[in-house]
This record gives C-alpha cells, structure tokens and sequence, in this order.
C-alpha cells in the first residue's frame, strides 16, 4: 500500500493469536531489523474503544501481548508502537512466519532489551 499522502486510514481490530512481528529501522545511521513472537487478545468492546479515542480511532489497534520485551522496551528502541505482522493458527508456525535471524543477531537483540 503507497502512502504518499502521510497516512492511511484503515481501521480494524486485529484477529486473536499468535503471529509474528517485525520492524526495520534506522538507528545510527544503519539498518536494522528485529523480530518476534507475540499473543493477540480479544479484549470487550468498551476497553477497545477506550483504547482507541486514547490514541488513533482511525488506525487498526492490535492488543497484544509482547514475549521478549515490555511496551516501554519495545517504543524505547524503536520510537514507534508499530510493526509488521503475519497472523497464524499458532504459536509454531508464527516462528516459521518469521524472517530468519542468525544466532548472533537473537543473541543481540536479547542482550539489548535485558532478555536472558
């Protein structure tokens, strides 16, 4: 999808599961690329829109849970609260959505957001 008017205004709540994450960013001056594992809950209706007129009714809300980092981890290090996700039936084959990653750069990323 081409944004070349600063945005778009699609609007939705994302389906319940498992999926994989990622977000290419610069930091530095160079690329760089996490990803990840994370739950997709069904909250009621009321707590979504609460949500919603809190931030961006117009943008699609994913209420997830993130495995591996907190909130503040993730916006601290990437200076956003989004990504890019692939959803599937479950947790596996959310790990086989995911692009592949060397040991080294997991090991990184783990160091980095204080996961052991």
């Amino acid at each position: 999808m081409d944004f070349r008017f600063g945005g778009s205004t699609i609007n939705g709540v994302a389906t319940p599961g498992e999926f994989g994450w990622s977000r290419l960013y610069i930091a530095n001056g160079e690329f760089h690329f996490d990803t990840g594992l994370n739950t997709a809950l069904a909250l009621p209706a009321e707590e979504t829109e609460r949500r919603w007129e809190a931030t961006n009714p117009e943008w699609p809300i994913n209420q997830a849970v993130l495995h591996g980092a907190t909130r503040d981890q993730f916006i601290a290090r990437h200076k956003a609260n989004h990504f890019q996700v692939a959803h599937t039936p479950d947790a596996e084959s959310a790990d086989h959505a995911r692009p592949p990653r060397s040991d080294r750069a997991r090991r990184r990323r783990r160091r980095d957001l204080g996961d052991q």
